[in-house]
């Protein structure tokens, strides 16, 4: 137009085509600069380019505008590519998404934050809004949001999932655990087309039938953390030893103590005796060696490999190091293992038969009760209280090839029916005759976490009513008002899913329960951190091997004795076990890995001692 105006400028005045094309050019930019212009030709002339110049602006404008329309509606709708590398890459939303990435953002405090990407076939906005609302401690960290569906190549390529140091694939929770399973199983096909190995993929199932499979798609680039058996195993483990339960969801995320892996070039050739003694900070639970084999509290005669990964429970991985010498001297640490050897010591395993009562009923209830006839002695009876009709229930046990209950070795399942959310039909149970009772959440309404929390605490609440009634219990309380362990004969543990709830089990000064979802959250987080967490995890939740015991002080010492937490270690290594930490009787949490290993306390009734003990 500026061309096509100066030609016009041209031919109606005298000028030439240089001062023309000057002339149409400052009459397109500037309204007002015909305004000098003296016969009606040029007047004509200018006023033509001025319109033009102002339709072509409009135009300019308007093609700007819509373009940045166009931006940022591509970025409210999560759809712009991201251009990262060594992100954290979580493919799927969830009650998990949450908390896990707290626990991520907790792991990455040390480093001055990290770098995630979460990718869901969600709304971005109210993915977004879900993050603001629930106030995560970033503590550095950017958390890049973007819609898209994770079976699909071309939006993985927009969130670089190519380039991601670590990808975690959350099951969703709309779909029924078959089909969750199968949805995750496509996106690991999925991650395997673009050719992923920049790291590794922690996958999320539901049910452990279907981990055999992922194991053979996704090979050596997958680790697979089953939900519903995951919690099972805890909650089986928790039930056997009151208070265990907070200990073990302690160990289990970054808040605190966890585990790390490092090699130690200098311990190469020390035997594990004498490494569990060379660390101020940390507490040494076993090896990782060169061909992937995980051995938690390995014998004393064990010599340190210089490829091997030492395991240690410690605040940080920067917050430890070896000692050149042991921190106590080696002819005490014998004196005092020899001395405690001696002594008479055993095993708080039930050795009369138990009544158990399952109130609820979980999808993968048989792996419990298969896993409880492992644990419980002979003659032991294990009621099942639920709606579910009795005729229906063997079916459900013996899905998918499944031992059937009638062949388990130590116990015998009984069956009730009835509604565990009301009080009339749970006054027909024998509660005060029962050793232990799991309080489930339904299958029906494992999706809704509100729901299924409600009805859990309700049968809690109602079933502790119902006893204190029948016995005429008194108020009692211990000095820090909890409540007293004796005021209930038997052990009473209930699954919670949302972290919310736990503010009213607090109230009514509950303290066994299991919080499903920050539990897997905080487990899935670490085996993202590092994948050799895993075979650690799945070792201290089996029924076989090596497991987190709540042992009393009186095990191990004379009541009344005094000796500092790096003698008891001693001590209690006499015994084949690690000390981790002590509990002192009535204060308000554990302490793992002391930071004081020196002073010397007196050692009281009711005190006890975390130890990693080989069943």
């Amino acid at each position: 137009r500026r061309v096509h105006g100066g030609i016009l400028q041209y031919l109606v005045s005298e000028v030439t085509a240089g001062s023309a094309l000057w002339s149409a050019w400052t009459y397109i930019v500037d309204a007002g600069a015909h305004s000098n212009e003296k016969n009606t030709y040029e007047r004509a002339s200018a006023l033509f380019v001025t319109v033009c110049g102002m339709l072509l602006f409009a135009t300019v404008i308007g093609l700007i505008s819509d373009a940045i329309t166009d931006y940022m509606e591509t970025m409210r709708a999560g759809q712009a590519h991201v251009l990262e590398s060594g992100h954290t890459l979580l493919l799927g939303w969830s009650d998990k998404a949450i908390p896990l990435l707290k626990e991520l953002a907790q792991a990455k405090l040390t480093e001055g934050g990290g770098s995630f990407v979460v990718m869901a076939e969600r709304e971005k906005e109210d993915m977004e809004r879900e993050i603001k609302q629930s106030h995560v401690a970033l503590h550095g960290t950017s958390i890049v949001v973007r819609k898209g569906c994770p079976t699909i190549t071309h939006d993985l390529a927009h969130v670089s999932a190519k380039m991601a140091r670590v990808i975690i694939v959350l099951s969703p929770m709309n779909l029924s655990p078959d089909e969750a399973d199968g949805w995750c199983l496509r996106v690991m096909l999925c991650l395997r087309g673009i050719d992923y190995s920049s790291g590794h993929v922690v996958v999320e199932l539901r049910d452990i039938d279907n981990q055999e499979l992922m194991d053979i798609v996704g090979g050596d680039l997958a680790e697979t953390v089953v939900a519903h058996d995951f919690i099972g195993r805890l909650i089986i483990q928790s039930s056997r030893q009151p208070g265990l339960a907070q200990i073990l969801e302690n160990l289990f995320g970054f808040g605190g103590n966890e585990f790390y892996l490092k090699r130690w070039p200098q311990l190469a050739g020390v035997k594990f005796g004498d490494v569990l003694f060379r660390f101020k900070d940390a507490i040494p639970l076993g090896v990782l060696k060169e061909d992937g084999t995980c051995i938690l509290n390995p014998q004393d005669e064990y010599v340190m490999n210089l490829m091997d990964q030492l395991i240690v429970l410690a605040e940080d991985d920067t917050s430890y190091k070896p000692s050149p010498q042991p921190l106590m001297d080696i002819n005490r640490i014998l004196w005092l293992a020899q001395r405690s050897a001696n002594m008479k010591y055993t095993m708080t395993r039930p050795k009369t038969p138990e009544r158990i009562l399952v109130v609820g009923w979980r999808r993968d209830l048989s792996d419990i009760l298969k896993e409880l006839d492992d644990v419980v002695a002979p003659g032991s009876v294990i009621t099942l209280y639920s709606e579910i009709p009795i005729i229906d229930r063997h079916q459900k046990l013996m899905a998918n090839g499944r031992v059937s209950v009638d062949l388990f070795k130590n116990a015998k399942v009984d069956h009730a029916l009835g509604n565990p959310i009301s009080r009339r039909e749970l006054e027909k149970l024998p509660i005060e005759q029962c050793n232990t009772i799991f309080i489930l959440h339904e299958e029906m309404v494992e999706n809704d976490t509100q729901m299924a929390d409600g009805r859990t605490l309700t049968s809690l609440f109602l079933l502790r009513d119902i006893y204190s009634r029948r016995k005429n219990l008194p108020e009692q309380s211990t000095q820090d008002g909890e409540e007293d362990p004796d005021e209930l004969p038997f052990t009473m543990i209930s699954e919670v899913l949302d972290a919310r709830t736990r503010s009213l089990i607090h109230s009514a000064r509950v303290r066994d329960y299991v919080m499903s979802n920050e539990v897997v959250s905080a487990a899935l987080a670490m085996v993202a951190e590092c994948r050799a967490v895993n075979k650690i995890l799945k070792e201290l939740l089996s029924a076989q091997g090596n497991e987190v015991r709540l042992q009393s002080v009186s095990d191990y010492i004379t009541l009344g004795a005094s000796y500092s937490f790096l003698q008891i270690s001693a001590i209690v290594r006499g015994h084949g076990h690690i000390c981790m930490g002590y509990l002192i009787w009535g204060a308000q949490s554990e302490v793992l890995n002391p930071s004081d290993k020196f002073t010397a306390r007196r050692w009281q009734k009711g005190d006890k001692l975390i130890v990693l003990a080989k069943d």
